[in-house]
């Protein structure tokens, strides 16, 4: 079978139509454009969500299905089971500092309850693509990190759950939240790369990954409450570094 790094990235999860949204600062969206990357922070920064990313605690004393299958073919016992289960939440950390994010919307329209959220009430920016065209503009399932090796990317649905979740793959948890409407009305979609270098225990606070943004912007929508000469602005830079005119005013008005 040949093998395509960019399918790759979206395979599993996704057809490649799927319309994404991303919300961002002006002046970090500036950033974007002028560096050609996109940034994907560490996960344990989230200091809103110190549970983002985390085992659920019911992975203390249960096991998801797919890993009791996977012990029980590795012939583990189940009090070795019970105790694996009981230990899951103590890579919590771990786990989270070495977890790097850029976090999606999975729609394609504008939503005044995500620019508020995200959008600094209209003073930020709204970016608009699909799940194949962000995986085009990245060019691969890998980059280049920090510290020289290649970084594994993984694009996912976020899961939205207390219950047990799979400690295999490892990265997995990386796409769990709690199960709160505010989190499932998000409909959140990750692009996930994982840093287990031993000897770097802590990276950089940011992995900076190059992208094309003739791919990458099917559309940018400038929030409402950027002022007129700002807006002009960033619409010049924006539409030279894409190839073509890309940028829309934001039709939705923040109160």
């Amino acid at each position: 079978m040949f093998y395509d790094p960019i399918s790759n990235l979206y395979r599993i999860h996704f057809t490649g139509f799927e319309g994404l949204t991303h919300y961002i600062r002006l002046d970090h969206f500036e950033t974007l454009v002028r560096t050609n990357s996109i940034y994907l922070t560490r996960q344990d920064l989230q200091e809103k969500d110190p549970d983002d990313g985390a085992y659920p605690a019911a992975n203390k004393t249960k096991l998801h299905p797919r890993d009791i299958t996977l012990l029980g073919s590795l012939g583990r016992s189940e009090a070795e089971a019970r105790a694996l289960a009981d230990n899951h939440q103590s890579g919590n950390s771990y786990m989270r500092e070495r977890h790097y994010l850029h976090c999606w919307t999975l729609r394609d329209d504008e939503s005044l309850a995500m620019w508020k959220l995200h959008g600094f009430s209209g003073k930020g920016v709204c970016i608009k693509t699909n799940v194949r065209r962000l995986c085009e503009a990245i060019g691969g399932d890998r980059f280049t990190g920090h510290n020289g090796g290649d970084f594994d990317l993984k694009l996912q649905p976020v899961v939205c759950t207390d219950d047990p979740i799979p400690t295999v793959p490892s990265y997995e948890v990386a796409f769990r939240k709690r199960d709160i409407p505010s989190h499932v009305n998000e409909a959140e979609v990750r692009l996930l790369a994982c840093d287990y270098e031993i000897a770097n225990p802590i990276g950089p606070e940011r992995q900076r990954v190059p992208v094309s943004l003739e791919r990458l912007f099917q559309a940018v929508y400038l929030g409402s409450g950027i002022p007129t000469d700002e807006c002009t602005r960033i619409e010049a830079l924006t539409n030279t570094a894409a190839g073509s005119r890309v940028v829309r005013q934001s039709t939705v008005h923040c109160p």
